[in-house]
């Protein structure tokens, strides 16, 4: 049995494609093998590219969503019809599979670099210990008994503005097909952020509330977001983004 052969099996049974690539790729010797390993290679790029869009999507607001969406949608006929224009001399032969899924592989992966280039608060390189400790923070510290009701028609005023403590908590995103969640702790006088999409730590920082508009930064102080608007009514949490666009939470226990 030849290793393309056996590859097709593999692959067929639902083993992960990056496991095949590591055991079965290393050692390709003939035209068939180079050829069948280019899909997985391709194949890990596509699913790399879906996961970075995953991302991406949740995070930014309604107007930058369709502009990606239609960005994605020319990027996606320029990859294609480039791969195609560097494999040209070779059609018709053995290897222009090959060529033409390496040229995918090598610019889907330069595209999931291209979009962590330009959101990179979405993929930090490296978490600092600071924010690690965010996502491990202790229990909320509850300074004010409007964040314990179980039912908070308004927001206590403090001179006709918020009062910050009525953020302390966890809240869940209200949205179909997006699982957010949020928590705002107080520790040691700090107020610590952070979030989940997914199951999976996303971003942490500090927040505070600026009259009605809610900031977030990394603890070096670069802004993660701000929410020009912030409302609360019925422990339902809602944040506008500065489009207008507006996002619901509801407090968890």
């Amino acid at each position: 049995m030849t290793r393309v052969l056996y590859c097709a099996m593999l692959l067929s049974a639902g083993l992960p494609w990056q496991v095949v690539a590591q055991e079965e790729c290393a050692n390709a010797m003939s035209q068939a093998e180079i050829t069948a390993c280019s899909v997985i290679d391709y194949k890990n790029a596509d699913e790399a590219l879906n996961g970075t869009y995953k991302v991406i999507m949740p995070a930014i607001t309604n107007p930058q969503r369709e502009q990606l969406r239609n960005a994605q949608r020319a990027w996606i006929k320029f990859r294609d019809a480039n791969c195609e224009h560097q494999a040209f001399d070779t059609r018709g032969g053995s290897i222009y599979q090959a060529v033409k899924n390496d040229c995918l592989t090598r610019v889907t992966l330069a595209r999931v670099e291209e979009l962590k280039r330009i959101y990179p608060g979405l993929f930090p390189k490296q978490m600092t210990a600071s924010l690690n400790n965010v996502f491990n923070a202790p229990p909320v510290v509850q300074t004010n008994p409007v964040a314990e009701e179980v039912n908070t028609p308004e927001p206590k005023a403090n001179g006709g503005k918020m009062d910050a403590d009525v953020l302390l908590g966890r809240w869940e995103n209200m949205a179909e097909g997006y699982d957010i969640r949020l928590q705002f702790n107080l520790v040691k006088g700090q107020n610590l952020y952070s979030s989940v999409l997914n199951g999976a730590p996303f971003e942490a920082g500090i927040w505070q509330l600026l009259d009605d508009q809610l900031l977030i930064t990394t603890s070096t102080g670069e802004q993660l977001r701000l929410y020009s608007k912030v409302a609360l009514q019925d422990n339902v949490l809602s944040l506008y983004e500065q489009d207008g666009s507006v996002e619901h939470y509801r407090r968890q226990p």
